[in-house]
């Protein structure tokens, strides 16, 4: 999700969807879906997710739970989605930030929609049962903050790691072995309710971190983070997020590169501050052809953000002059970093318009990057792709598309295969093994599976109304929508999948043998 949205993110202009960055402007076809909340219930009463039928090729839809039935009561939406294998007893569980600004638009009613419409967002836990049935947790809600924005999840030495772009949000890690004893929720009250919150010593708020002199570092806020869950190293992307009252603009200040010590993982040091925005990135013990680098930590970094000049009655947005990756080396001794060093300049990339997020190729020959917007004349997503057998030196050798109308958001390589979550396209999997050979036939990318997670939205044309009661109603665009993220890496198959309005899915593959 772009990093910076202004109030009426989803709007409409005369019958036209106003999609900022694509440089079009597509005609509304009016689809009506509507949410089943009678006038007379609360808010808490709306949901606003389908049950399907979900199209699929090549996977299994193994359950599906909406926001409500995960105990976002309020309306939220849920977001970036990790996960969590327990060494004990190899369960399984799912961490998921819910995100309470890219919800639906009141587009009548404004007058009464308050009383009603008030999401809050926080944090979902479940845990996943042998046939991949998903048993919630609860939600656990920020202690300082009435609404959370978009956040992040990573984990790494049994705690899970999570950003928020609202300011105040700081780093929120919470201790995922008290999860063991949680019984599952009986209702969306019982998980809404305040049973997490009340978990001693489960979850602690940093908004601020030492340095390596014992400084305090501000972590106010922040768009997205990466751990490598090897080395323990992270990066917190677009963060501390500024308002300059002279130019009038906020804009993402910093990347900082931290190490979590595994024994002590609720107090990470802070490195350095790169002083300069990414959006997202991959930190990895490389293993690629380039030998002066072989065994060492690297950083590629996912550069690319969009921010906005706030005038009277105008939202200008200014978008970032350069898209593309950038590498870095972190350097270690005995265990302990000395140096970050850059190993490669931002590389930009045919028609970037809004870097988003990438990927590396299991062999670390290639990264498979994602613009979130479309090219322009293109309505489909795209993958670029970049050789690094020269980590020094990246080059982009080839873009190729979905066969599909949608956004891209992100992306993450397991088993020789790309697991990419395209808005309302769904999951849409892709056979990496043989990059310049079958990858990208005919300008199109070598599907062998999806799960089309938004059925009511196909086109960028599209959106969804739902009536939250007779006088309020709601709207959001197919822009968007449908899935944020997903996660391949569990040892039973399982991948589970995050959808706006949706919830969370748990799916497998299911492959032909030849």
């Amino acid at each position: 999700m772009s990093l910076l949205k202004p109030p009426g993110r989803f709007c409409v202009q005369k019958g036209a969807v106003t999609r900022f960055g694509a440089q079009t402007a597509f005609a509304v076809v009016m689809l009506f879906a509507m949410a089943t909340a009678s006038p007379d219930r609360a808010a808490a009463q709306a949901d606003f997710s389908t049950s399907g039928p979900f199209d699929t090729h090549n996977m299994t839809l193994l359950d599906q739970k909406s926001p409500r039935e995960l105990g976002l009561t309020d309306l939220s939406i849920v977001a970036d989605i990790w996960g969590w294998t327990d060494p004990l007893n190899g369960e399984e569980y799912i961490i998921a930030a819910a995100d309470a600004h890219n919800v639906p638009r009141v587009i009548e009613g404004a007058d009464q929609a308050a009383a009603l419409y008030q999401p809050i967002g926080g944090v979902v836990f479940a845990r996943l049962a042998g046939d991949g049935e998903i048993l919630p947790l609860g939600v656990w809600r920020h202690p300082d903050l009435a609404q959370t924005d978009h956040g992040d999840v990573q984990v790494y030495a049994n705690h899970a790691y999570v950003s928020g772009e609202a300011p105040g949000y700081g780093l929120v890690i919470f201790d995922l072995t008290l999860l063991r004893e949680r019984t599952p929720c009986l209702s969306p009250e019982d998980c809404a309710g305040p049973a997490l919150n009340d978990l001693p010593d489960f979850a602690v708020v940093k908004t601020s971190l030492s340095d390596l002199k014992g400084r305090q570092v501000s972590i106010n806020n922040s768009h997205n983070l990466t751990i490598d869950e090897a080395s323990g190293f992270m990066a917190i992307h677009a963060a501390d997020t500024a308002k300059d009252a002279t130019q009038r603009k906020r804009r993402a200040l910093s990347t900082k590169v931290l190490k979590i010590n595994p024994g002590d993982p609720r107090n990470p040091v802070v490195l350095t501050d790169l002083n300069r925005y990414s959006h997202d990135g991959v930190i990895t013990r490389y293993h690629g052809p380039d030998p002066a680098h072989q065994g060492k930590i690297i950083m590629a970094l996912a550069n690319g953000y969009k921010h906005f000049v706030g005038l009277v009655n105008v939202t200008e947005f200014v978008q970032n002059p350069k898209n593309g990756p950038s590498i870095y080396q972190l350097t270690e001794v005995d265990g302990e970093t000395v140096g970050i060093k850059k190993l490669s300049r931002l590389t930009t990339y045919a028609g970037d318009e809004f870097g988003h997020q990438l990927a590396l190729s299991e062999d670390h020959r290639y990264i498979f990057f994602n613009d979130e917007t479309q090219m322009q004349g293109a309505l489909s997503a795209r993958q670029i792709v970049f050789d690094i057998a020269a980590l020094k030196v990246p080059e982009e050798i080839f873009q190729c598309f979905y066969d599909v109308e949608t956004g891209t958001h992100d992306g993450y390589v397991a088993g020789g295969l790309l697991f990419n979550s395209n808005y309302t396209s769904g999951l849409r999997v892709v056979d990496v093994g043989d990059v310049e050979g079958s990858l990208c036939r005919d300008d199109l990318l070598n599907e062998v599976a999806y799960i089309d997670t938004e059925p009511r939205l196909n086109s960028f044309s599209d959106v969804l109304q739902f009536k939250l009661s007779d006088d309020v109603t709601l709207q959001a665009f197919s822009d968007f929508s449908g899935t944020w993220g997903n996660y391949p890496f569990f040892a039973s198959g399982t991948i589970v999948v995050s959808d706006f309005f949706n919830g969370i899915f748990a799916v497998t593959l299911d492959l032909p043998d030849d």
